[in-house]
């Protein structure tokens, strides 16, 4: 079996040769490695300060399954495969995933447990030793000619909208659009057009719109503009518990509101038979898709809005 290492030339893992073809395993390893920071430093992704340690980087299964051209599910299963024999260490959060590298310094450090790298450095170029003390690895004496770096793929961010919408197949969608020559800027009009009337069509048609599954957008869902108002909605309630003052005294009121509606028509509301129930639901949200997926919290809170209509028009 081989023993020691060898030094491999940072830009190479950026080069058309590297990049062209879909990655091996052995390859993908190889590039983790090559990604990790040699020391400690930060990355801003979307904004975000991200701090990473010797032997870290923060990179996405998104991201990597577009570097590696490979499909998101293979680089997940090969991490889950390195964290199982305790190569890698990740940590995922709202950005990205940060992966380190258990090992790194086995890989990165002159010398080894049994000695053998120091003879590997020997019979290498002279360089490797005279730039010991530096920070970061220099370039061999003689780099490969017309290594060139290769510009980010304009598709990760299409492939992040898409899974963003609600598109788990993502990645199929971009290699599909790929396939049958859609430019990116055609598939951002297209995002776009989705994006423009919320809860009209399901994220499958948008799937086949983007593959040319369907040359038109279908017939909108019916009472799509009621969907995009419980959207609005939902939105509303979010910004409210995140703004200040303001927000606050209203969402006071609302749940005051509630509260009121509860003690009116709560035991009403229990006490209802399955088709009366059923009724209330179809007055309260006429669109099945948004009843089918409203969590039952937000449920109730419609169905009681709608005894208290009912019994304002009574009343009248």
């Amino acid at each position: 079996m081989a023993v020691g290492w060898f030094a491999i030339w940072r830009q190479l893992l950026e080069s058309e040769l590297w990049l062209q073809e879909p990655f091996s395993r052995g390859q993908a390893w190889v590039d983790l490695i090559g990604l990790a920071r040699f020391e400690a430093g930060s990355v801003r992704i979307k904004g975000k300060r991200i701090d990473l340690e010797r032997g870290q980087l923060a990179w996405s299964e998104v991201g990597l399954a577009e570097r590696w051209k490979w499909s998101r599910g293979k680089v997940r299963r090969f991490l889950n495969e390195l964290k199982n024999d305790h190569q890698i260490v990740q940590q995922k959060n709202n950005v990205t995933s940060v992966i380190s590298i258990t090992n790194y310094e086995r890989y990165q450090t002159p010398g080894t447990a049994d000695g053998t790298a120091s003879r590997t450095a020997d019979d290498t170029a002279d360089g490797t030793r005279k730039n010991k003390g530096n920070k970061e690895n220099n370039p061999p004496p003689n780099p490969l000619p017309d290594v060139q770096p290769v510009a980010a793929d304009p598709w990760r961010g299409v492939e992040e909208d898409l899974l963003r919408l609600g598109v788990s197949a993502a990645g199929q969608a971009v290699n599909g659009a790929r396939e049958r020559g859609l430019s990116v800027e055609a598939a951002r009009e297209l995002l776009a057009e989705f994006q423009a009337q919320p809860g009209a069509w399901q994220p499958g048609a948008l799937y086949r719109r983007i593959t040319g599954g369907l040359t038109a957008w279908p017939p909108p869902i019916e009472n799509h503009l009621a969907a995009r108002r419980r959207a609005d909605e939902v939105d509303r309630f979010e910004r409210q518990r995140a703004d200040g003052s303001a927000a606050m005294q209203t969402a006071a009121i609302e749940r005051r509101e509630q509260a009121e509606r509860e003690e009116k028509y709560g035991q009403r509301l229990d006490g209802m038979g399955e088709n009366e129930r059923r009724q209330l639901k179809e007055e309260a949200v006429p669109d099945e898709a948004v009843r089918r997926h409203m969590p039952a919290k937000m449920m109730r809170t419609e169905l009681l809005r709608v005894l208290d209509e009912r019994n304002g028009r009574a009343a009248i």
